[in-house]
């Protein structure tokens, strides 16, 4: 499980602000990740002004790059981008490829974008990339010897997965990575990982592949008890890829019993989720309680509950809970819900890939006891540049009533940077709400606007971290994708990621 207290350290790991993603041996193609780069946003979570260090280890040399220590005020935002494109803020140029350890005397948390979409004159992307995801950084409590990964995929519908590693221990690693197939086939490999560095893991050549046989799910483990952190990519094998899914690795320490998702849609403006579950042990078994919070014509009635009784196939494989299967054909269709995973007999994880015209993203279920009054969320965009976030939040208990500032850390026309603006009119009677619009006080025809307020500026698109605070514990996700208003051939995959709990004083 993620504490509520959060650690000042943080690895941050697959090919940080990587113009390239070097790719491990495997069926996944090295073309398709041409062109990757990514950007590290930082929250500052603490009680006072935050000193950072950041080092970053090159994956396929001996190199490394110190970036020189910047403060991050309480409460603010501070993003790692490539040097070409970094401005005065912190950039890094010597590293193409590698990982990251990033420390700071306050607690700090950190989420990870890479993105293909090209920035011609910084030498960034590829022609015709449109594919961007988002994930956690890892601290203390996020790092374990032995990883979860609920989803493998290996051409599945064009899909494969590959999992950045980085060893968060002291001496090498030696690492075992198992791959367990629907078809019941177990295939293996075998590494060794340097200290803070990170290596490339797809699923080896013998393993089953296609349409039929081409999904599973892996466990990581590091053999001498090294602790490990690490992240997935599900990603298309066009050139350029089109879209991908990316998100934190599970850990042994987030193991639970009841598991929160605050957005489950079963063709809910086109989009279908699906919730992997996984418990490294052996089979268990639970529910899995759907309550509606939206809905289009013919779908569910807010605040109506539906129940679906589920059973994993066995240690380390993946109870897939798909909406278009016959065990959830009582949930009406055109429908958002929020879920709870309650599993009775040992414990589990679970994460929740999405996918529709031109999206897919993924995020993890959270625990009971990642639940918190106190979140942040390092990014939030209002119409910024043609992307707007949809923050979800879900709380344990109802009523609930919150409080939500916006930061903002970067404006379109730069007015209102370091500016704050903050709204306390929600109340979440059922189900999960859903910040979208925030600023405009507008929506698409037909989407429920779930938020009333005027007070964040409305003249210009703006970048945000948020500050989410309720009368009752609470999971947080957010969401980001193309503005309604952008044309669909220039619509970017959406993105997922798992706000951080703040631990209560």
């Amino acid at each position: 499980m993620r504490s509520k207290s959060v650690s000042a350290r943080l690895g941050i790991f697959l090919a940080l602000l990587a113009m390239f993603m070097i790719v491990s041996a495997g069926d996944v193609s090295a073309q398709s990740f041409g062109g990757f780069w990514s950007a590290a946003t930082l929250q500052n979570i603490g009680a006072g002004t935050a000193s950072v260090d950041v080092e970053v280890y090159s994956n396929v040399n001996s190199d490394t790059e110190t970036i020189a220590t910047f403060q991050i005020e309480k409460g603010k935002g501070q993003s790692i981008l490539p040097d070409s494109i970094a401005g005065s803020g912190p950039g890094i140029k010597d590293i193409d490829s590698g990982s990251a350890v990033v420390s700071s005397g306050e607690p700090l948390v950190a989420i990870v974008g890479l993105t293909n979409a090209p920035i011609a004159d910084a030498g960034l992307g590829i022609a015709g990339g449109t594919s961007g995801g988002v994930y956690e950084g890892s601290g203390q409590n996020e790092i374990a010897p032995k990883l979860l990964f609920p989803i493998a995929k290996l051409n599945y519908f064009g899909q494969s997965t590959v999992y950045y590693v980085q060893n968060a221990g002291s001496q090498t690693a030696n690492v075992t990575a198992t791959f367990n197939w629907i078809n019941n086939a177990t295939t293996s490999t075998n590494l060794t990982i340097d200290p803070n560095r990170s290596v490339a893991i797809s699923a080896p050549a013998n393993s089953p592949s296609g349409n039929t046989n081409g999904l599973g799910s892996a466990v990581v483990e590091s053999t001498n008890g090294q602790d490990l952190a690490g992240a997935v990519f599900e990603m298309d094998l066009g050139v350029p890829s089109k879209s991908h899914k990316t998100g934190r690795a599970f850990s042994t320490n987030d193991l639970q019993n009841e598991i929160y998702v605050p957005s489950y849609k079963k063709n809910y403006y086109g989009n279908i989720s699906n919730i992997g579950i996984q418990s490294p042990d052996g089979s268990v078994s639970g529910t899995i309680a759907y309550t509606c919070s939206d809905s289009q014509p013919g779908g569910c009635t807010k605040g109506q509950t539906f129940n679906v009784s589920f059973t994993t196939p066995g240690a380390g494989k993946t109870y897939n809970a798909w909406p278009e299967a016959s065990d959830h054909s009582a949930l009406p269709n055109n429908s958002l819900y929020s879920a709870k995973i309650t599993i009775n007999n040992g414990t589990a994880v679970a994460n929740l890939g999405e996918g529709g015209p031109g999206v897919e993203s993924l995020y993890s279920g959270a625990g009971a006891q990642q639940a918190a009054r106190i979140w942040a969320c390092p990014i939030h965009k209002e119409n910024y540049f043609g992307a707007s976030g949809g923050t979800v939040i879900q709380p344990l208990e109802y009523p609930a009533k919150v409080k939500v500032t916006f930061a903002v850390n970067s404006s379109e026309n730069g007015q209102f940077i370091n500016q704050s603006y903050t709204f306390d009119n929600l109340n979440i009677p059922s189900g999960s709400a859903v910040l979208y619009e925030v600023a405009q006080g507008v929506s698409p025809a037909g989407v429920a606007n779930l938020w009333v307020g005027t007070a964040l500026p409305n003249s210009t698109g703006t970048s945000n971290t948020l500050t989410i605070e309720s009368d009752k514990d609470v999971i947080v996700v957010s969401n980001e994708e193309s503005h309604y208003s952008v044309p669909a051939d220039q619509k970017l995959d959406g993105r997922q990621y798992n706000c951080f709990p703040i631990p209560s004083n």
